[in-house]
């Protein structure tokens, strides 16, 4: 599968761009798939279908927008439901759909999704109205920038990991945080 990123100036005609870039690839005869998260018409229709089933437009082509609304809040309530024993643990009340509001940078998450969700679809091409030059930066290096948030922490005593202090006893785990540390006065 072939990737087309269409990212430039706001007003520069990016999306019309990358409308012109999914239709020809569709009439060379490959599955084309276009993805935007500008609303409005575009293909001479709404796009409104979701990644996961985007919207046929014509033989070859078809388009989906990213609604990071829609997204976000899709994403936090199946990670409600999934820490629903531990949300009754701590008595902690489940929010709903309509009190939730998307977070920055939730924009970012849910292009990056749609991307993932598109490289399983089976398309020839896929060709992504991105957002202008500075997000689109930003958002290619999301990926790179949140991986030290998910790996394992590296063992005590090596570079960069601060060494305990002197006559500091082995870590205790407690059941509302991580490792604590103790230390004999």
């Amino acid at each position: 599968m072939r990737k087309v990123l269409v990212t430039g100036l706001g007003g520069a005609g990016r999306t019309t761009v990358a409308a012109a870039t999914a239709l020809a690839e569709a009439a060379r005869g490959r599955r084309a798939l276009f993805l935007s998260a500008d609303p409005g018409d575009v293909l001479g229709a709404p796009v409104t279908a979701a990644p996961e089933e985007p919207a046929l437009v014509r033989e070859g082509l078809w388009a989906a927008r990213v609604d990071a609304g829609a997204d976000f809040r899709a994403e936090f309530l199946d990670l409600q439901e999934r820490a629903s024993a531990a949300l009754d643990l701590l008595g902690a009340a489940r929010l709903e759909d309509e009190e939730l509001t998307r977070l920055p940078g939730s924009e970012q998450f849910a292009l990056l999704r749609a991307l993932t969700v598109a490289s399983r679809g089976g398309w020839d091409v896929v060709v992504v109205d991105m957002p202008p030059l500075h997000e689109t930066i930003a958002l290619l290096a999301l990926p790179e920038e949140t991986a030290p948030l998910s790996a394992p922490p590296p063992p005590a005593g090596t570079p960069g990991r601060p060494r305990a202090a002197p006559g500091a006893r082995p870590a205790r785990r407690c059941a509302h945080a991580g490792p604590v540390a103790v230390r004999d006065r």
